[in-house]
């Protein structure tokens, strides 16, 4: 089915093109190499651009070793729930949890809170 990728809402609306909620349907729709080309792009700004700059934010504004930020305070003991309010926010669904993990590489404890995530929601 191709209804198994969906991109969360927070990023087709950022998206710098609207998209077709029918790209990569097999309809016979007109254009339709044009909407799946613009989702492709919306899916490769998400992987490129996106996934990446939230990897940099979770290593550099929280879990600083040194000088809590006012960032870092929403942790106060919820750090997985603010890793997936932050990723959502930014239309990051949850399935990416393993892209993220390789792009955490400074910071151990960014890397550990991540791969709980992911074995949690393996269980």
């Amino acid at each position: 089915s191709h209804l198994f990728r969906l991109l969360r809402p927070e990023l087709v609306k950022t998206n710098p093109v609207p998209l077709c909620s029918d790209a990569f349907s097999n309809w016979p729709i007109e254009n339709i190499d044009d909407f799946n080309n613009d989702a492709i792009d919306a899916t490769n700004r998400l992987e490129l651009e996106i996934i990446p700059h939230f990897s940099q934010y979770l290593e550099q504004s929280f879990w600083q070793e040194s000088g809590a930020t006012e960032e870092s305070s929403l942790l106060n003991g919820q750090p997985f729930r603010v890793l997936k309010t932050e990723a959502h926010r930014r239309g990051i669904n949850l399935r990416c949890l393993g892209s993220i993990r390789n792009l955490v590489t400074s910071n151990l404890e960014v890397n550990c809170l991540v791969m709980t995530e992911i074995v949690a929601r393996t269980c």
